[in-house]
């Protein structure tokens, strides 16, 4: 459906965010942020960045909800998920962090729902995820590499990929300007 002026726009966008909350077991909140990672869940994505983050992500952003999917593909999506699954399984986010570590379709809404889609990449050669979300209204947090940083968003420079600290304080960073 076309959508033809701010007010359906945001009726849309609001509907779609119920919509993903009650589907993925989300606290039902208008308010609300969700950053999403939808994706490969390797070490080229920085997917093992958002599991380290994660914690501290919910914990001092009550209103961000996280949804993690995709498919593990290598040692650091592995790394990603015994986290993220463990995390989820303590019980204290269960109504904030949805994760599903294989492949999975999403219905539409998911893109229109997000605030946020989460991109900390090491290298990415073009990034067509970003403009996905972005088509839909989500701002983009993560790194200014490569084929990131075209688009509205919260932006780290990586001054060293290899630094697990640095990488973990640049994503803390850009979040927070995110939930500012």
């Amino acid at each position: 459906a076309k959508l033809s002026d701010r007010d359906e726009f945001a009726d849309a966008r609001a509907t779609a965010k119920a919509f993903i909350q009650e589907k993925y077991g989300l606290r039902q909140d208008p308010n609300a942020r969700i950053f999403v990672f939808l994706g490969r869940w390797v070490k080229q994505k920085g997917v093992d960045y958002i599991a380290d983050v994660a914690e501290w992500m919910l914990s001092a952003h009550p209103k961000a909800q996280l949804v993690m999917i995709g498919p593990v593909g290598d040692c650091f999506g592995s790394y990603a998920r015994a986290k993220l699954e463990a995390l989820r399984d303590e019980g204290r986010f269960k109504e904030s962090l949805f994760v599903y570590a294989d492949f999975l379709i999403v219905p539409q809404e998911l893109k229109l729902a997000c605030d946020f889609c989460l991109m900390p990449s090491r290298d990415e050669p073009f990034g067509y995820v970003d403009i996905e979300f972005a088509w839909f209204g989500a701002s983009i947090v993560g790194s200014l590499r490569g084929g990131l940083g075209k688009l509205p968003g919260f932006y780290f420079q990586i001054l060293n990929a290899d630094s697990s600290s640095h990488m973990q304080e640049a994503l803390r960073s850009a979040i927070g300007d995110a939930m500012a």
